[in-house]
């Protein structure tokens, strides 16, 4: 959606501004492609030309729309008999408007009028130092604002993001692991399900964000009349400094760890990599702050509260919404019935103690704590795979520049969230959920094994899914001196400062701090440090919904290892997830535990 206008009074929302800073490279995508007579790479710039400019620019040229038809004619006729698919790819990205310019002599004629317009900076990599006569095949387009033309991020990916995260939360804190399973099974079991155009996930969603509920819809359809999110809404995200903003484009490959091959004969060693497909992309480069806002309809959910007959809305003898309180406590940690309360006349009352502004907040604190819990699950499986890659052989040498691209995303220490083109598997489902214990490892391999998830293009042979290396391979952005992940944001405080996007050298690098997630702004702390000691857990366990604890590190490494303070007399040590900087022996952590039902602790989550 676009910015909303708060000053609108025909529905009561309650906003809160966001900024985001982009950690690297953002890409999100229109879905269409700029073919290379569609752009021109000169230097360091990149300049979008539309067909009309361009064939305005060839009839200013002597007979010039027949010159454009004969040498196109030249060029497509040196293809027709070619076998060789790289060399027919190769003379494709040689039909450019450049190209086209210079062959009749008036190639100035072009830059001179590109030069006046604005223009993205292109990122050189490894295989561009070649001039730019040739293209650099299709550019995956950018979703761009109309009349602008400037590249911004739609509120409708914040809100997929947001969706996710608040999925993966309410798995962890609410999931009955019996009844998950049951779904998951069932929808394994259902041959037909696909030809009635769902998704596979579409069950087990219903479950969360209630959508589709009832014994007359076996197929549980998204209905968004009913969906919970539909009280939440984002707007777009635009650059905070739209005079001086600038896209880019980059090459984006593929990274990953596999055996190693000499001809077509695997030679059984395990190497890392990087594939030959890539892709160039439009990107809203790292180090840009973009402003939007979060939004939670007040005066729907305050409606919703008062027609509330018990724990469902009743309309003659129907029920409708049945189990919503529960619904609501479950997804957003909040008393629906708390907003009933509204309404009632009491003008003296002020706004920050409005019962539906109350449920709002509160709702809105527990999407940025939902985002917060998802996000750092999600890099300490991004660090388990920067490890492994960096643990391989690797003939090409790039692990030193993936690590350095990756010390901003893992140095900053607050709130982030993974959003956008290649952000992977693991930031759009509930991947993460599926990793905890052997018993969800081996029904998602189900999963995949089923749609073939993770197995190798062409493989007409036996298919074995591992989940332990699933996805296994990472498409990121390559530079001249760093390979950086693509869609990791900060989310900052209304006054917070923007973090510095300082890089590691290689040597740096190689020492292991960028790769175990050291800082790089080398005055910064852990930011979860208490001075004053730990405390003892006081409250009831909860496996469903553990409790942040204290903890003492005890043993200093990758991983670390910290003593939780449940109780005097239950203090177990067990492993520090989802930070990989050592720490010192004697820091104070706050860490949220992963307990099994008899109350023990296995590891505590950073």
């Amino acid at each position: 959606m676009r910015q909303p206008d708060p000053s609108s009074s025909a529905v009561h929302w309650t906003w809160r501004p966001l900024r985001l800073f982009t950690l690297g490279p953002l890409h999100v995508g229109t879905g269409e492609d700029l073919t290379p007579m569609e752009y021109v790479v000169d230097g360091r710039n990149f300049y979008r030309l539309d067909q009309r400019t361009f064939f305005d620019l060839v009839r200013r040229l002597d007979d010039g729309p027949q010159r454009l038809a004969d040498w196109t004619d030249e060029q497509f006729a040196a293809m027709r008999d070619l076998r060789d698919n790289r060399e027919q790819s190769r003379l494709i990205n040689a039909v450019t408007p450049r190209a086209f310019f210079e062959h009749v002599g008036q190639r100035q004629l072009l830059l001179d009028y590109l030069r006046q317009q604005p223009a993205q900076e292109f990122r050189p990599d490894d295989d561009n130092r070649r001039g730019r006569r040739e293209g650099i095949g299709q550019v995956r387009a950018g979703v761009r604002a109309a009349g602008s033309g400037q590249l911004y991020l739609p509120g409708s990916s914040l809100k997929g993001a947001l969706r996710t995260a608040l999925l993966y939360d309410w798995l962890q804190r609410n999931g009955e692991e019996k009844n998950i399973e049951r779904l998951v099974r069932d929808r394994l079991n259902d041959r037909d399900f696909n030809r009635r155009g769902q998704r596979f996930a579409n069950t087990l969603e219903a479950e969360v964000f209630f959508y589709g509920q009832g014994k007359g819809k076996p197929s549980r359809q998204p209905d968004a009349q009913k969906d919970l999110l539909r009280f939440v809404a984002v707007a777009d995200a635009f650059d905070a400094e739209p005079e001086t903003a600038r896209g880019g484009v980059a090459k984006i490959n593929i990274y990953l760890v596999e055996q190693e091959r000499r001809g077509r004969e695997k030679t059984g060693r395990l190497v890392a990599s990087r594939q030959r497909q890539s892709t160039y992309a439009e990107i809203i480069p790292g180090g840009r702050e973009l402003r939007t806002q979060l939004g939670v309809d007040a005066t729907s959910l305050t409606w919703l509260a008062q027609q509330l007959r018990g724990d469902h809305i009743s309309r003659g003898d129907n029920d409708y919404y049945r189990d919503l309180p529960d619904k609501f406590r479950r997804l957003f940690n909040v008393d629906l019935g708390g907003a009933a309360g509204a309404g009632s006349g009491n003008k003296e009352q002020g706004e920050a103690d409005h019962p539906p502004k109350r449920l709002a907040e509160a709702m809105l604190d527990h999407c940025f704590a939902a985002l917060d819990r998802f996000t750092r699950a999600q890099l300490a499986r991004q660090t388990d795979w920067l490890d492994d890659y960096r643990n391989q052989t690797d003939p090409g040498d790039y692990g030193d520049r993936i690590a350095a691209g990756y010390a901003p995303v893992f140095g900053y220490e607050g709130l982030r969230m993974h959003l956008g083109y290649a952000a992977g598997f693991s930031a759009v489902t509930a991947l993460l959920y599926f990793l905890e214990d052997r018993g969800k490892r081996e029904l998602f391999e189900q999963v995949m094994a089923k749609f073939n998830l993770g197995n190798r293009p062409g493989n007409r042979g036996r298919y074995q899914p591992k989940i332990s290396r699933f996805p296994k391979s990472r498409r990121l952005a390559e530079g001249e001196t760093k390979i950086q992940p693509l869609g990791w944001l900060a989310v900052l405080t209304p006054d917070a400062p923007r973090p510095e996007l300082t890089f590691p050298t290689r040597s740096t690098v190689r020492s292991g701090s960028a790769a175990s997630g050291e800082t790089a702004r080398s005055e910064a702390k852990p930011a979860a440090s208490v001075p004053t000691g730990p405390q003892y857990f006081s409250g009831k366990l909860n496996y469903k919904r553990p409790p942040e604890l204290d903890a003492v590190v005890v043993q200093s490494g990758r991983p670390n290892k910290v003593q939780v303070y449940l109780t005097p007399e239950n203090r177990p040590v067990v492993e520090l997830t989802a930070y990989r900087q050592p720490l010192a022996v004697g820091t104070v952590v706050r860490v949220l535990p992963q307990v099994t039902k008899k109350g023990v602790v296995l590891n505590g989550a950073f």
